[in-house]
């Protein structure tokens, strides 16, 4: 099975009846190795990495009480936001010009270090209202909100995941009608 991307190619070594949402999705993947080269996706400069200096754990000066427990754990459940902030960095680096070196994606790599360390520091962060995603990628099948197509290489290849899809259900009917 192959999926051309414009110039790039993607390739199954050995042709599988699974169908390729499924293959795409982990399935055969038992050390065969792959390699993808192509200089227009190589970057051509080297960023400086960001500080991601944490704040100090909390300290306190004694035991913590059953109570204070049940409310830090409350705390975290209200305020934890680790899972959302990757999904509005992959959108907006899906939409803005400079990608992940966008304002909004270095803001969010902020935040996201943050978030990770907020179990240890309790020191909850928010997402800004205009860091919060209005519209989904439609590879994400975000049913009950608002989608628009990628037109990145994710959205290529689950466009060309979904046609080769339906054209072999298609197939499939054919054949079998």
């Amino acid at each position: 099975m192959t999926v051309t991307l414009g110039h790039l190619l993607a390739s199954n070594p050995v042709p599988k009846s699974r169908p390729h949402p499924n293959e795409y999705s982990g399935g055969d993947r038992d050390g065969d190795l792959y390699f993808i080269r192509d200089e227009t996706i190589v970057p051509t400069k080297v960023v400086t990495p960001m500080d991601y200096t944490g704040q100090r754990p909390r300290r306190m000066d004694h035991d913590a009480t059953l109570e204070e427990i049940h409310q830090f754990f409350v705390d975290y459940m209200i305020n934890d936001i680790l899972g959302t902030i990757p999904t509005a960095h992959l959108i907006h680096a899906d939409r803005e010009p400079t990608k992940a070196l966008s304002p909004k994606c270095l803001q969010l790599a902020t935040i996201h270090s943050m978030a990770v360390d907020f179990a240890k520091t309790g020191a909850p962060d928010e997402m800004p209202r205009f860091l919060k995603p209005k519209e989904f990628l439609d590879f994400l099948e975000r049913v009950d909100k608002p989608t628009y197509t990628s037109h990145g290489v994710l959205g290529k290849f689950y466009q060309a995941t979904i046609k080769s899809t339906v054209y072999e259900k298609s197939e499939k009917i054919a054949h079998d009608a």
